[in-house]
């Protein structure tokens, strides 16, 4: 019985997210299972997803999802690279025979090529421009360099296809990859990113049912309701902590950061301390070496204190999110193996080693960043105590 799963944020879930599932539930057929390995309470642009984990993760049940758990913290806000190998390792662990993602173009070997140059020609053609030009920005180099050996500007999904290809090389190279190819602009299958700002606007449902599926749309409509929400961009919401706490840090305690190097570190400090209020600062620190989700990584993983080996490693536990009757007896059948990654239900699971207590701390100071910028901001303590979705055969 084949096992089809994905990575994702579902941040919303819309009419393109469908098709993928869709395309999931084809691929499984009848008898297999749908795995979504889907981020918690950050994504991986160092933000706060719109609609908590536990709607998000209802609806990509509704949607045709059998299983769901969580891609975790620093993890789901780190580069490309470390959210992808996360992702396609906790995927392995749960047996699963494919991996399917989105992507612009819609050829897994025309990105497998390109993921294969970026880390054999690459570095060399950056290194070279660099000397050229210094001030390029990784953003800006990366994206030069693979319109002309691609002859197109591969899009957002293309390059996190990139590197979901790259990891399944490094992790398990007997898994096997299918894309389903994004179309472009269209009306029914509109971006995450501009539901979000539709919505952050005030934009009612009814008028953006047309590009969710139905079964997602009461879910979105009750968690706006009760104020469970993320209102706020990027971290606007959390804009104060973060510029305390870089006035009173300082560039020696910033330097083992993830992400951080020392001349950023003392641009930080210098920026936060020179700056009259939190929108100024983030202003400040802008330049075209560094990328806005760049910059938010790095002060989120700042205020968190995320370490450069902590995303160079596996996860020690996953959490679970959702699951219906075919996805609890998979992972019932999974419990008589060996696996490197444990499922827990509840947070009394997490194992007593040091580096999964390391895990645990991290995600509590993301946990209590989160529960303070929400429309009606909650204890930290309750989110903790969330049971998974559990739906159960009809």
């Amino acid at each position: 019985m084949p096992t089809v799963g994905c990575i994702c944020e579902f941040n919303p879930l819309h009419n393109g997210h469908l098709t993928l599932l869709t395309r999931m539930r084809k691929l499984a057929g009848p008898d297999g299972t749908v795995i979504c390995v889907m981020s918690g309470n950050a994504v991986q642009r160092a933000e706060f997803p719109l609609f908590s984990r536990s709607t998000r993760a209802r609806a990509a049940l509704n949607c045709g999802a059998d299983l769901v758990v969580e891609l975790p913290y620093p993890w789901c806000a780190a580069s490309a690279q470390d959210f992808a190998e996360c992702g396609v390792r906790i995927l392995a662990d749960l047996g699963t025979d494919c991996l399917v993602f989105g992507s612009e173009c819609g050829d897994v070997e025309i990105l497998r090529r390109l993921a294969y140059l970026m880390r054999t020609e690459y570095p060399e053609y950056r290194g070279r421009r660099r000397e050229e030009s210094p001030s390029l920005g990784e953003a800006r180099l990366t994206a030069e360099y693979l319109e002309s050996e691609a002859g197109f500007l591969p899009g957002p999904n293309d390059r996190l296809g990139m590197a979901y290809l790259y990891a399944v090389h490094v992790v398990n190279p007997s898994l096997q990859v299918e894309t389903v190819r994004r179309p472009g602009a269209c009306p029914s299958a509109p971006s995450a990113t501009s539901l979000r700002e539709r919505i952050r606007a005030g934009e009612s449902l009814q008028s953006l049912g047309d590009e969710m599926p139905d079964a997602v749309v009461p879910l979105y409509g009750e968690e706006l309701r009760i104020g469970t929400w993320s209102p706020h961009e990027g971290l606007t919401g959390v804009d104060t902590p973060i510029l305390l706490f870089y006035r009173i840090a300082s560039p020696e305690l910033l330097k083992n950061l993830y992400a951080m190097d020392s001349g950023l570190a003392r641009r930080i400090c210098r920026a936060a301390n020179q700056s009259p209020d939190a929108q100024s600062f983030f202003r400040s620190l802008r330049t075209k070496r560094y990328t806005d989700a760049h910059l938010r990584r790095v002060l989120l993983y700042g205020l968190t204190g995320v370490e450069s080996f902590d995303c160079y490693r596996r996860p020690h536990y996953t959490r679970l999110l959702g699951a219906n009757g075919r996805g609890l007896r998979h992972l019932a059948a999974l419990k008589k193996s060996d696996r490197e990654i444990p499922v827990l239900s509840k947070p009394a699971d997490i194992p007593t080693d040091k580096m999964s207590r390391r895990q645990a701390e991290i995600e509590r100071k993301l946990d209590t960043l989160y529960t303070l910028q929400l429309s009606v901001p909650i204890p930290t303590e309750t989110g903790k105590t969330q049971s998974p979705v559990i739906l159960l055969d009809s």
